[in-house]
C-alpha cells in the first residue's frame, strides 16, 4: 500500500510521511488500543452510559506499519521513537512513542518540529498525547467541516 498517495512507494520515510500527517500523537502501543477501543465505530468494546455510547464513534482504517526512527544521540546510544499512521475520519494521524533506553525528548522533539509542520485552529499546533487525543478528533473534526462547507459552497456557485 502506497502512503498516504499513488506517487509514494514502499521506500517512503517518516520524514516524507509526516509532510502529510494531519496530527501527532505521543501513545504507546497500549495507549494507542486503548483510544482505538474507546473512539473506534469498529470496536466491540464500547463504554456506555445509561445504554447508550458515552464517546461518539469515528471512523478508524487499518493502522499503517511504521518504523523505529533514530532521532539523534547521547554518548554514542541511540535515541530512537516507534511511528506508525492511522486514518481518523479521512485524516492522517501519527503515532509516535520513544522506543529506547536512552531518550531525551528536547532531542525528540527537535526532529518532530523539524519534520512536522502541522497546525489548526488558527496556527495551533496539531500535537497531543494519549491523555489529551479529544484534541486530536475535535481538530479532525472541525477540519472536515470546514472541507464540507467549501464543498457545499463551490457546488452552489455552479
Amino acid at each position: 500500500m502506497n502512503f498516504p498517495y499513488p506517487e509514494y512507494f514502499t521506500n517512503d520515510t517518516a520524514e516524507n510521511r509526516l509532510k502529510h500527517t494531519f496530527f501527532l500523537v505521543e501513545a504507546n502501543s497500549n495507549e494507542y488500543m486503548s483510544l482505538w477501543e474507546k473512539y473506534s465505530g469498529q470496536s466491540i468494546y464500547k463504554i456506555t452510559y445509561q445504554g447508550k455510547p458515552a464517546y461518539e464513534s469515528f471512523e478508524w482504517e487499518n493502522r499503517i506499519g511504521g518504523w523505529g526512527v533514530t532521532v539523534g544521540e547521547i554518548y554514542k546510544r541511540p535515541i530512537c521513537i516507534s511511528v506508525s499512521w492511522t486514518r481518523i475520519n479521512g485524516k492522517w494521524v501519527c503515532f509516535w512513542y520513544p522506543t529506547s533506553q536512552m531518550v531525551d525528548y528536547v532531542k525528540i522533539e527537535k526532529w518532530l518540529d523539524e519534520h512536522f509542520k502541522g497546525t489548526h485552529d488558527n496556527g495551533r499546533r496539531s500535537v497531543c498525547d494519549a491523555s489529551s487525543f479529544h484534541n486530536c478528533l475535535h481538530a479532525i473534526e472541525t477540519a472536515n467541516k470546514v472541507e464540507m462547507e467549501k464543498e457545499t459552497e463551490i457546488t452552489n456557485k455552479e
